[in-house]
């Protein structure tokens, strides 16, 4: 009876250290599902706690609540050789000005063939609220806070020759309370040799 006890107590025991570590583990595993790392460019960047890594793709990222809506990915582009990151991000912004142009006038065309001219009323149009030069984790970058259908805040680095996009959007109505927010995010972001 005296063994019976003893394995109990140490069954006990052994339940309570994998219980232990298995909330450990639990705990570490979200923590690192609300950290954006891309190793390949020595990339990383603490989300606000809302928001977590997109399981499928670690360079996506979205507010658990509105995950259709306020979501953000980090993307990679290629500098031209000679250009620079003022360059590089006015033609972005006049090329995404040209895309919403031309899908104007096709829909203003398409609503003229059946009838319903309002259409045209419908595209939105984006409006670049702020672009400021500044630093991020020691590198030249420009911040573009855009609006239209959804707010976005973007920040362009340079790193090398690359260009690093990091964007969150969010809906309008959203934006002033998680700004600060994503602001904190963009502030954490570290590069690594």
């Amino acid at each position: 009876m005296l063994k019976l006890e003893k394995l109990s107590k140490i069954s006990d025991k052994i339940f309570s250290g994998l219980l232990i570590a298995g909330l450990l583990l639990s705990f570490n595993c979200q923590q690192s599902s609300n950290k954006v790392m891309i190793p390949e460019i020595g990339f990383s960047m603490t989300l606000p706690t809302d928001w977590q890594i997109d399981p499928n793709d670690p360079s996506s990222y979205y507010e658990q609540a509105k995950k259709d809506d306020n979501w953000g990915m980090v993307i990679q582009y290629e500098l031209e050789e000679g250009q620079t990151l003022e360059e590089y991000v006015d033609n972005a912004l006049s090329e995404m000005e040209k895309l919403e142009s031309m899908q104007k006038k096709m829909v203003k065309f398409l609503g003229e063939a059946v009838g319903e001219e309002e259409l045209t009323a419908e595209v939105p149009q984006t409006r670049i609220i702020a672009k400021i030069s500044r630093k991020i984790s020691n590198l030249d970058a420009i911040e573009v806070i855009e609006e239209a259908t959804y707010s976005v805040i973007r920040v362009y680095i340079a790193k090398d020759d690359k260009i690093i996009d990091v964007m969150f959007r969010t809906l309008p109505e959203d934006f002033p309370k998680s700004e600060p927010l994503l602001r904190k995010a963009i502030e954490s972001i570290k590069f690594q040799e």
